[in-house]
């Protein structure tokens, strides 16, 4: 968000000039600033990104000035006033930003943002809907608007805008995140260990989000599987969704009762262990592997692309790198074993070498880029699914529930 700064002075002094760049001004445009101009906006952006906002105050106000119809000036302008708190003046900018044939979704983003500060969160929300309607495909719009309704309570609204937001720009981390905050703390963490993985590998630099989803996708591990006189129990959806078309007998089966079944069997495979199940980094990837190999033999792969993420890491174990992977995604939560485990290593192959063995791999060919064809998401999950009828759908379920000998590790 951006930021503008305190009008009053400027106002009392030079009413004209700041009129025009204050809301009634001629119409924007987006033409290019003399180099003079643009190296004192540049500098002005660089301190204010160093947190020095107002340090850069009276900058923005003689490029406004000078520049009173600069779209560029005036967004940077807002941006500086809303991180100075500065909420009501930004509030009057990116109002007339926002009506701006060439507006971005950020300036209706931050304009939405301006008004909820401001204490008008009605209002906020419309100005949300205001830049749905221009922009449909914008993640950030429904991120920010499910943000304001979370504030209010209102979390299953939220949830919905964040979900919205995941199928409408895939590639977009931050609604993945709040959506994986928010099924973590509910009866359906399944969803929360997708949408927290996926956050992680679409943002891993974010390492405070990292931290975060990699915690709770261990706490899920720990305390949702159970280990009881010879018997596993795996609980992360309340029930097993299944739907069917009265019209023509389709079966769709929901992913999280699925996806439960497939950890049941990943957890079988360690009752033969005689090590105590504490869910340490090395059981939990057992675990993850055995339900993603038995999701692509029994299951068959039941949801396509409509599920990337399990494509995603059956192509990390297809290039030798589910150890490396998984250390990567979960060493946060367990910070000792990862340390333990990066020293660790046979001929000199330590776990430093095998991380960076996949952080190559993945950067360079493999990349993980959710679009619309390649989707991880409940709103999109039964686009791909296999067509189903209820003898098939028995069958499947009944395959994901019987019990097979685990596979070998694949590295």
């Amino acid at each position: 968000m951006k930021v503008l700064h305190t009008l009053c002075l400027l106002l009392a002094v030079v009413p004209v000039a700041w009129g025009a760049s204050g809301g009634r001004g001629g119409e924007l445009n987006n033409d290019p600033l003399p180099d003079a101009a643009m190296k004192q906006l540049y500098n002005a952006i660089t301190l204010a990104d160093e947190g020095l906002g107002e340090a850069t105050l009276q900058d923005f106000e003689e490029l406004a000035e000078q520049y009173p119809d600069s779209y560029l000036v005036l967004y940077e302008y807002s941006l500086v006033l809303y991180r100075t708190g500065r909420y009501k003046e930004a509030v009057s900018l990116l109002e007339r930003l926002t009506k701006c044939r060439f507006a971005e979704p950020q300036a209706f983003a931050m304009y939405g943002n301006a008004l909820d500060m401001d204490g008008k969160s009605k209002k906020a929300l419309k100005a949300y809907d205001e830049g749905l309607k221009r922009f449909p495909d914008s993640g950030y719009l429904y991120l920010e608007r499910g943000i304001v309704k979370g504030k209010k309570g209102n979390l299953n609204e939220a949830l919905a805008d964040y979900e919205k937001g995941i199928d409408a720009e895939p590639a977009f981390a931050s609604n993945y995140f709040r959506a994986a905050q928010l099924y973590f703390d509910s009866t359906v963490p399944a969803w929360g260990l997708v949408y927290g993985e996926t956050e992680i590998l679409l943002a891993p630099s974010k390492e405070d989000r990292h931290d975060e989803m990699a915690y709770d996708i261990m706490q899920v591990y720990a305390d949702d599987i159970r280990f009881d006189k010879g018997d596993v129990t795996v609980k992360i959806c309340p029930s097993h969704d299944t739907r069917v078309n009265s019209n023509t007998g389709e079966v769709f089966l929901g992913f999280p009762g699925i996806y439960e079944s497939c950890l049941r069997q990943g957890a079988i495979s360690l009752l033969l262990d005689t090590v105590p199940y504490t869910a340490s980094i090395e059981q939990v990837a057992r675990i993850r592997r055995v339900a993603a190999e038995v999701y692509f033999s029994k299951g068959e792969g039941l949801y396509g692309d409509s599920m990337y993420l399990l494509e995603f890491q059956k192509k990390v174990m297809e290039a030798g790198h589910w150890e490396a992977y998984n250390y990567f995604l979960l060493g946060p939560a367990r910070p000792q074993e990862y340390e333990a485990w990066m020293e660790s290593g046979e001929d000199g192959d330590t776990g430093y070498d095998r991380i960076k063995r996949f952080v190559d791999w993945f950067n360079t060919t493999h990349p993980f880029m959710p679009d619309t064809e390649h989707t991880v998401g409940s709103g999109s999950i039964w686009r791909c699914q296999k067509k189903l009828d209820m003898m098939k759908a028995l069958l499947l379920m009944g395959a994901l529930e019987s019990i097979g000998e685990p596979s070998e590790d694949a590295e």
